[in-house]
């Protein structure tokens, strides 16, 4: 009689709110899921919504537990219906602490709830367990491997499809012990593989199903599993070129580090450490201007407090994982994206603050910055530790800046004032400075007049490029506004703001070659300029200066504004000679590039190369 059957379930409803559904679970609990479940393929209406009701009141309370148990005992045209039930009647922690106004005398104390939220009754049930391997067949793995033929990649799609269903019929967890967590590596290395796969519509259903077989193991699996895939995650995370796959892969890595909703869903402290090991692996020899970065630098200061302690961790080769660390956290404060370096000083103040890593091991990554580095990020590093910390080269910060002393030279001693204090320095006079030797010929055979009149006055002032180094000429370079590659520097305004920062560097006669009065229109018009340079590099030779060493991201610009101006075939060759003769000298005192000076001038050098005459390239 459905009537009966309706009024048992309502009642069944009225228990549950009275003596809490513990009252019910203390015991196996899955005799009476299955009769619910028998109540909702009733063919009266009314059976059947009264018995979802119930199963909705008791997933209420009972929580993830209870889901897992009752989709695992479902049948397929059941399923969607119980679903929509517990999307109805979600999990409340406060409904399962809720007192209940009346108790059953035989019922012990269960309400105390697990890490997961679930009362002590519900804590003891077995999770159900899917062996996923076997769930999807011996051949799956072959096919996600396929590449012989047109159609191979169809193959592969399948491959991920069965995967995928698989995945949703899972309840529970995902079976990871003895022959079974092996049988899941070699599964999990099959899709990490489709990361890089050469269809791109597949890259992003690869890392949305790495992400949800992470989130269906143990926790104490999770980390394990994840060394496999957090390296090329975070690599699609932060570098991938469509944001459909860089939103998949940061997903995958939330999820994947985080414990199941079985084991309380937050993140995952062993799967953290691993991933902090292959995040360091990935940025050790970054750029840092990658466009997902930031992203990832904000997801790991939103879990700092669950981090374990970076400094007591072991990475490669017995180096504490700290250490590393830290190099690249500071190192993202040297990026040339205001959004990553904002987001690096989120996360180093979380970790912080979190105490995942001390202000000491903070110190020791920032002295493995280039000294240049150091001044700029020394003093944002010392505020944010709340310390007066100096940077390691403060001792020289009354000097002009300039490059590393070459090996092999000894430095010069600084002279000092009665005080002791370092005096500042002053520009060599023309007295102690070589003539120019007014012998040597020209790079090309041309009666340059212009450039003999800035030579001879460059003879009495000692150098082309000696003039002012102070604070002045410094800002100035500081304030230039430059393109980043592909964007040409060719602008009338661009031109304009390098050779106000240069004027107040060089002499006055030097930049009329380096900007003649009738502007840089095609190549040849910088013939003056790369004959000044290369008698600057001359005289450092000659001399021992740094002159071109101090400005030398100075000249890097101007080179790389030169090579794209219409081309001119005398001058792309005296530009050539220039880049050569330069590139030489630096090697000679061994100075070395900055990312940043790197990427002024070297893609224009090989865009230029695959376009230029035979001659040049």
């Amino acid at each position: 009689a459905p009537a009966v059957h309706e009024t048992f379930m309502k009642w069944l409803g009225t228990f549950c709110n009275e003596f809490g559904c513990k009252t019910l679970l203390t015991r196996d609990p899955k005799p009476l899921i299955a009769f619910l479940l028998k109540e909702c393929d009733s063919s009266n209406v009314k059976v059947r919504g009264a018995a979802l009701a119930v199963l909705g009141e008791f997933h209420c309370q009972a929580g993830p537990s209870f889901r897992a148990i009752c989709l695992s005992m479902c049948n397929d045209a059941q399923r969607k219906s119980i679903e929509a039930t517990f999307e109805k009647f979600p999990f409340d922690k406060g409904a399962a602490e809720q007192e209940r106004p009346r108790r059953c005398i035989l019922f012990s104390d269960g309400s105390t709830l697990n890490g997961s939220g679930e009362t002590g009754a519900m804590s003891s049930m077995e999770i159900p367990k899917m062996d996923l391997a076997a769930e999807v067949g011996k051949d799956c793995i072959v096919k996600l491997g396929a590449k012989e033929g047109k159609t191979a990649w169809k193959l592969r799609k399948e491959a991920l499809d069965e995967i995928d269903v698989a995945l949703k019929k899972c309840s529970g967890l995902l079976e990871s012990a003895g022959p079974q967590l092996k049988a899941l590596i070699e599964l999990l290395r099959g899709v990490r593989d489709r990361l890089s796969d050469s269809q791109s519509n597949l890259k992003p259903l690869a890392a949305r199903l790495i992400g949800n077989i992470l989130g269906k193991v143990e926790k104490t699996t999770q980390g394990k599993l994840g060394k496999v895939v957090y390296s090329p995650l975070i690599n699609a995370a932060i570098n991938d070129n469509r944001k459909p796959m860089r939103e998949a892969s940061m997903e995958a890595l939330k999820i994947g580090t985080s414990s199941s909703e079985l084991e309380g869903g937050q993140p995952n402290d062993n799967a953290l450490e691993a991933l902090l090991v292959a995040f360091v692996g990935e940025l050790g020899d970054s750029e840092f201007k990658s466009v997902g970065l930031p992203e990832l630098q904000l997801y790991i200061a939103s879990v700092a407090e669950y981090l374990p302690n970076i400094d007591s961790i072991l990475a490669a080769r017995g180096q504490p994982l700290g250490d590393k660390f830290s190099v690249v956290m500071v190192k993202c404060f040297t990026s040339s994206k205001s959004e990553i370096r904002s987001a690096a000083e989120t996360m180093l103040k979380a970790c912080i603050d979190a105490e995942a890593i001390s202000g000491k091991t903070v110190r020791k990554g920032l002295e493995k910055l280039k000294p240049a580095q150091q001044r700029t990020v020394s003093p944002l590093i010392s505020k944010m530790l709340g310390t007066a910390t100096k940077s390691p080269k403060t001792e020289k910060e009354n000097l002009p800046e300039k490059r590393e002393i070459p090996r092999g030279r000894a430095p010069k001693s600084s002279p000092t004032t009665p005080q002791g204090r370092i005096a500042p320095s002053r520009p060599r006079s023309s007295s102690s400075r070589s003539v120019v030797n007014r012998s040597v010929k020209p790079i090309i055979d041309n009666d340059f007049d212009e450039l003999d009149d800035v030579l001879a006055g460059s003879a009495q002032s000692g150098h082309p490029l000696a003039g002012s180094t102070g604070m002045k000429g410094k800002r100035a370079n500081r304030a230039i506004t430059w393109p980043e590659y592909p964007e040409e520097p060719t602008s009338s305004n661009q031109f304009l703001s390098l050779k106000k920062a240069w004027s107040s560097m060089v002499p006055l006669k030097s930049i009329s070659s380096l900007f003649p009065s009738g502007g840089l229109k095609k190549q040849d018009d910088a013939r003056l300029g790369c004959n000044l340079l290369m008698e600057a590099i001359r005289l450092d030779r000659q001399d021992g200066t740094t002159f071109v060493a101090d400005q030398i991201d100075l000249i890097l610009k101007w080179i790389s504004a030169a090579l794209c101006l219409r081309e001119n075939t005398v001058g792309l060759q005296l530009l050539l000679d220039l880049q050569l003769d330069l590139f030489k000298s630096l090697g000679e005192h061994e100075n070395v590039l900055t990312d940043q000076e790197s990427m002024s001038l070297v893609p224009f050098i090989f865009e230029r190369g695959s376009v230029a005459k035979g001659r040049f390239k």
